[in-house]
């Protein structure tokens, strides 16, 4: 009797920083977890969550995954890190009071020249940063219109009653209907990048000391086969910022270490391209300055509040940046389904969090297969065939098979 090849088990640590969401990281799990299980009917694997443990007081929850399929098991430990008490401060405030607070910050970009640089770069998320004053604009036509028709039927010209009563109807309308399309979200994004950009709040700086204290600590205790650091949208700075400081302060525990960073619609630009975001460069170029680094980066067309179809070395003139970068440019309307591809498309955000989602057919840039399946993420990086390396009844091969 032939005994049965033994199962292949390797080990993953990934170390995840979400994006502007006032979500905490439990919730943050959940999510993860239930797309995660539509991630094994796709592949036709097991996709369980073992435990999971919050940690509020460290702004994060930890989970351990477990990923089988016939041959092989993936075991991941997670850790879900948090900013949404910082996000809550911007997204908290009432109306209009968090108007009059972050619209100011949203002007600066403009009168510093951040927009002309934005456009330059690349022109849709130049019209994704003026969308917020477009639509004021068409409110304010709206209001002055209604307004003097209405002061000149009731009471006769008045400019100053014109004006005012104007005033009113345009604060009335960027909540409502302003907030179905996401125009204070988007002010008060802005508001948050202003600050970030200025380090203006110590809130700020302090999480990414906490995020790079806790970052340290779990690369070297780790003893994982893969270690994965991934950043969406805005949690792309958040990871800079903690790796950075790492590479800076204690370089000795990366040694030997497997380091990739999966980047997933990133924000990195949104800030590198503000003329007094110094430190964020600087921090930009130690992460990508560093040869046993993979950077790997995933972009879509209809992404509006990402830089498709750059290279964010480039922008910090690093043409031939040390650190290994893959960008992966993709088309979701490929891998999902058609009516729920339509459904995203009717929202930017629904969109731009695409990324971290479960997709309906096979690709090589899933997220769930780069962070719990077999094959290690450097390969399906470099080789997006890789991936084939799973047939589709979940088993694993050396090499792609051929996949009908």
């Amino acid at each position: 009797m032939v005994a049965s090849k033994p199962k292949k088990v390797t080990s993953r640590l990934v170390l995840n920083y979400p994006g502007f969401e006032a979500t905490d990281p439990s919730h943050q799990l959940e999510r993860l977890s239930a797309n995660g299980s539509k991630f094994g009917k796709v592949w036709n694997v097991e996709f369980n969550e073992i435990d999971k443990v919050d940690e509020p007081e460290n702004h994060l929850a930890v989970s351990n995954f477990q990923t089988k399929g016939k041959n092989w098991q993936t075991d991941t430990r997670l850790i879900q890190f948090g900013w949404h008490d910082i996000i809550e401060r911007y997204e908290g405030q009432p109306y209009p009071q968090s108007f009059f607070t972050n619209f100011p910050k949203y002007l600066s970009f403009f009168t510093d020249g951040t927009v002309f640089r934005y456009f330059r770069t690349h022109w849709r998320y130049g019209v994704f940063t003026i969308y917020p004053i477009l639509t004021m604009i068409i409110f304010a036509l709206a209001s002055y219109f209604t307004a003097d028709f209405l002061v000149n039927a009731l009471f006769g010209p008045s400019w100053i009653a014109t004006l005012s009563l104007a005033l009113l109807f345009v604060m009335i309308l960027n909540k409502w209907p302003g907030d179905r399309f996401y125009m204070n979200l988007s002010i008060n994004d802005w508001g948050f990048a202003r600050d970030l950009a200025k380090k203006t709040n110590p809130a700020i700086e302090k999480r990414y000391d906490e995020f790079a204290a806790r970052m340290a600590s779990e690369i070297s205790e780790s003893d994982h086969d893969e270690i994965i650091i991934v950043g969406h949208s805005f949690g792309t700075i958040w990871a800079v910022q903690a790796l950075a400081r790492v590479y800076r302060d204690t370089p000795e525990i990366l040694e030997n270490k497997q380091i990739t960073f999966l980047s997933l619609g990133s924000s990195l630009l949104k800030i590198n391209l503000i003329p007094l975001a110094n430190s964020m460069r600087e921090m930009s170029k130690i992460v990508m300055s560093q040869p046993n680094l993979l950077w790997n980066e995933t972009q879509t067309h209809i992404d509006l509040i990402a830089f498709h179809g750059t290279e964010p070395n480039l922008t910090l003139g690093l043409a031939s940046p040390e650190t290994e970068i893959h960008i992966d440019e993709v088309r979701f309307s490929r891998v999902m389904d058609k009516q729920r591809y339509r459904k995203m498309r009717k929202s930017f955000y629904r969109s731009h969090r695409q990324y971290i989602m479960y997709q309906d057919q096979r690709c090589h840039f899933d997220f769930f297969l780069k962070c719990f399946g077999p094959v290690p993420i450097r390969d399906i990086a470099r080789n997006a065939d890789s991936m084939n390396r799973i047939d589709i009844d979940g088993k694993l091969h050396d090499d792609p098979v051929s996949i009908n």
